[in-house]
């Protein structure tokens, strides 16, 4: 679905939505494999996803 959202809808719209695979791959990774993020990681993805929420935001 997101795949035809970006091909039939507006970018700057989807794009926020994009960002959460970075979260889901990380839980996956956290609860499957065990792995556990150091805080550079954290930090980023923070970063990352605050900032597609804030774009998300700006569109409304």
């Amino acid at each position: 679905m997101l795949v035809l959202a970006t091909r039939k809808g507006d970018v700057s719209v989807i794009s926020p939505f994009r960002y959460t695979r970075l979260l889901f791959a990380l839980l996956l990774a956290i609860f499957i494999l065990g792995e556990r993020p150091d805080t550079y990681t954290l930090i980023g993805a923070t970063i990352i996803i605050l900032s597609g929420v804030t774009l998300f935001g700006e569109k409304i």
